[in-house]
């Protein structure tokens, strides 16, 4: 079956009593299906979607307006990495499951947009293929019973080619059983006779075959097994009630429906698209808008000990004036790096070396929140899932409680209490401890480390759990539902956002290979979780409880080049964009290079997700942040690509971003393996994108400042490029690329005409500016 074939968008669907032999999923983009299997009728609307089973009986007709995806995978592609006997489907499992169902929503919409354009196959099949393994890992049921005797792989080799299969007595003799012997064994592992199994075997790729391709009937017969045409013709009588001529004709894939061409689903989606080939208009008027989140946008910087280090505290400290940020979270303060204590006493504890580090936070006015963890936070190194283990800190709860009870008491003698109640307190549940066992530890935890909270801190805040995306919608069930029934409730949700998501694979032999699913990372990762969360907290009651993201990063790995580019900037604005509206704050982790891997490596640039580089030159994700921070308090424009404020309703603060997907032949490769000089995008038809920008009920000149960064100019990557990419820069160097690794400032005059300003601005692909008018 041609790829085209199993991805259509289909419309008019008009099908009675069909029985495909693919697994079938509509998808409804406009109008609605009926939808009848068996006695069960259902009516589906633009959004949702629906599984058919091989061979099951089903009735679809739509709306004269409809348009639907369709969706088909061969059922014997789908088995070509297993080799168990017998299995079995139940698709429920994976349409009731709500995160994995959203999980499709999404991947269905992506692959329609790809669709609209007509030659975007390579991103269609990785997305299509992601929804397979989706299916193989919610849907089949397989057989687990072991098999020694080797029946399975003769099997395997069955469904491979139909045509090749020998007589019983061949199979038998080569794994010197006796004919009846091995028809017993077959019975046993396959759920059927061997006869049985054949039959059905070569009836199945027949009706693939008719289906799916223009093959004659004699043909199929020949591919499938049969001895002739009228063997194939009386099997097919006695199972279906027709000839194989009549089963094509009214089980052909397009039969009953009318294909819809990529030029009117582009119509269709117009709105959604990639707008590269279009202007984008922002109308701005002197109204005031939605409230702009204060402190959206937050840092997260890491282990407490890394803030000891002088280059490290040299970068915090421009933190407050130039990011405007005052949100600091840390991980790790009671690490021996601090000298706390000696082993595991808890009789003399010494908080010197950490008041030093919270005497800087109140220097600058910044609000620390300590993230509590069981013990010491595990190091993710690499998208394949390697992790590196720390030791614990703690022995047990009760050495936990000893030695917070003595931090608070300490803090608040040192620093009073009115200072230490604006502290926030973030009660972690460690994502990799997902046990039954380890979930009441937690549980337990969380409700002892409240109780002495709210015994010396009552207004203090309190986040708990630190959930992310690898943690089962069950266990953050479990603990909403216990905290609500026991009344102690976090202040807060905390949540982890990473945009792959990790799970157990496909059985290789008695393996199971971890599968990482990275789906357009670089766009809406954010709302697609935030969607997950949504469901969860709404089934617990508790779907009015803030969610604030205490870490969050676009990559998961240490060494990309990634880090270093504006592609990487663009990217993060457009998740703190999807923020409005759905957080309260977003810790991104981590402030600098310095604190993480890749000293190894000569280079300065060292790929890893810090804002500036080990030798404190800033990155582009840096300034991407300070244009975030000089946003004003009232959002008056928001869309794809940009995001407008206001404070006083005479100035204006714009700020216009052009993200470019990175190709999934970038997100496929481990990323450890990428090298700095390679060209992260694709290139889009269109270079640049054009923003009209109107401002009405202007009184008066303005005067624009526009701040604009992009990869060929301001980006540090870029300026150490120019000067000869030196693998080791002395002090002079360093000065100088620190300069000039800066965005680049215009400044003009706007005067309107009729009280309105009409201006147009262009960005080129993985650039981004902020414009500041008063």
């Amino acid at each position: 079956m041609n790829f085209r074939d199993t991805v259509t968008v289909i419309s008019e669907i008009r099908e009675e009593n069909e029985d495909i032999p693919f697994i079938e999923l509509l998808y409804v983009l406009e109008g609605f299906i009926h939808v009848r299997t068996g006695e069960k009728e259902t009516a589906l609307k633009k959004g949702q979607f629906c599984l058919f089973v091989p061979g099951e009986l089903h009735s679809v007709f739509s709306s004269p307006d409809g348009a639907s995806l369709r969706v088909l995978y061969d059922e014997e592609e789908l088995l070509s990495d297993f080799t168990q006997g017998s299995f079995s489907f139940d698709f429920h499992r994976l349409t009731e499951n709500d995160a994995e169902r959203i999980r499709i929503i999404n991947l269905l919409s992506a692959i329609v947009k790809e669709y609209a354009w007509d030659k975007r196959t390579t991103r269609m099949k990785s997305m299509y293929y992601l929804i397979l393994d989706l299916i193989v890992s919610n849907c089949m049921q397989f057989d687990k019973t072991e098999d020694k005797s080797g029946v399975s792989g003769i099997i395997a080799a069955m469904r491979k080619d139909p045509a090749s299969i020998r007589n019983q007595k061949e199979y038998a003799d080569e794994m010197f059983l006796s004919e009846s012997a091995f028809s017993r064994l077959f019975a046993k592992t396959a759920g059927k006779s061997f006869r049985d199994y054949v039959i059905d075997l070569r009836l199945n790729y027949a009706k693939r075959l008719l289906s799916g391709t223009g093959d004659s009937v004699a043909e199929v017969a020949m591919r499938c097994g049969f001895g002739s045409v009228s063997v194939l013709q009386r099997h097919f009588r006695d199972r279906y009630s027709c000839t194989p001529t009549e089963y094509r004709s009214k089980s052909r894939i397009h039969a009953g429906v009318s294909a819809v061409e990529a030029e009117a689903v582009q119509n269709l989606l117009r709105e959604s698209l990639n707008p590269n080939s279009a202007d984008i208009t922002i109308s701005l008027t002197r109204e005031a808008g939605e409230p702009m989140p204060k402190e959206l946008h937050c840092i997260n910087a890491g282990d407490a000990e890394w803030l000891m280090d002088a280059g490290l505290q040299k970068s915090f400290k421009d933190i407050p004036r130039t990011l405007n940020i005052r949100h600091v979270a840390l991980c790790n303060i009671f690490d021996s790096a601090f000298r706390i204590r000696r082993d595991h006493e808890t009789e003399n504890l010494h908080f010197d070396r950490l008041d030093q580090l919270f005497d800087m936070f109140i220097e600058l006015s910044c609000i620390p929140v300590l993230i509590l963890p069981e013990s010491k936070k595990l190091v993710v190194r690499e998208v394949t899932g390697s992790i590196e283990k720390q030791p614990r800190l703690f022995a047990d709860t009760e050495e936990w409680l000893k030695v917070f009870r003595a931090f608070l008491l300490h803090v608040i003698e040192r620093y009073t209490y009115h200072v230490v109640r604006e502290w926030i307190f973030v009660i972690e549940h460690d994502p990799q401890r997902s046990s039954a066992n380890e979930c009441e530890e937690y549980l337990e935890l969380y409700e002892k480390t409240r109780r002495i909270l709210r015994t010396y801190v009552p207004d203090a805040g309190i986040w708990a759990s630190s959930l992310n995306s690898n943690v089962r919608s069950s266990t953050l069930k479990n603990e909403l539902r216990y905290w609500k029934t026991k009344g102690i409730l976090p202040d807060a949700l905390s949540l982890m956002l990473y945009p792959y998501r990790m799970r157990p694979g496909r059985i290789d032999g008695s393996r199971v290979k971890p599968v990482v699913q990275g789906f357009d990372v670089d766009m809406g990762f954010l709302k697609e979780e935030m969607a997950r969360y949504d469901l969860i907290a709404g089934e617990c009651g508790c779907e009015k409880l803030p969610r604030m993201i205490t870490e969050w990063n676009m990559s998961i790995s240490d060494r990309t080049a990634y880090h270093d580019s504006c592609a990487k900037a663009c990217h993060m604005l457009v998740q703190m964009k999807d923020g409005i509206g759905l957080l309260q704050r977003m810790f991104y982790r981590y402030l600098s290079d310095a604190s993480l891997s890749g000293y190894d490596a000569d280079s300065p640039f060292i790929g890893a997700g810090g804002l500036v580089t080990r030798d404190g030159i800033r990155k582009p994700s840096w300034y991407a942040m300070e244009f975030w921070g000089q946003l004003g308090a009232f959002v008056i424009s928001r869309g794809d690509y940009h995001i407008a404020t206001t404070n006083y309703r005479t100035d204006y603060q714009i700020l216009l971003f052009h993200p470019v997907r990175m190709s999934e032949e970038y997100k496929m490769i481990p990323e450890s393996e990428h090298s700095m000089d390679e060209f992260i995008s694709e290139i889009e038809e269109e270079q640049k994108l054009r923003f009209t920008l109107l401002l009405k009920d202007v009184h008066g000149k303005k005067r624009m400042r526009v701040f604009r960064m992009s990869e060929q100019e301001g980006s540090a990557y870029a300026e150490w490029v120019k000067i000869g990419s030196p693998g080791h820069m002395g002090l002079t160097e360093l000065r100088y690329l620190k300069r000039r690794s800066a965005p680049r400032l215009a400044v003009s005059v706007l005067r309107p005409e009729n009280g309105t300003i009409r201006m147009t601005y262009e960005l080129e692909r993985n650039s981004f500016a902020l414009l500041l008018i008063d």
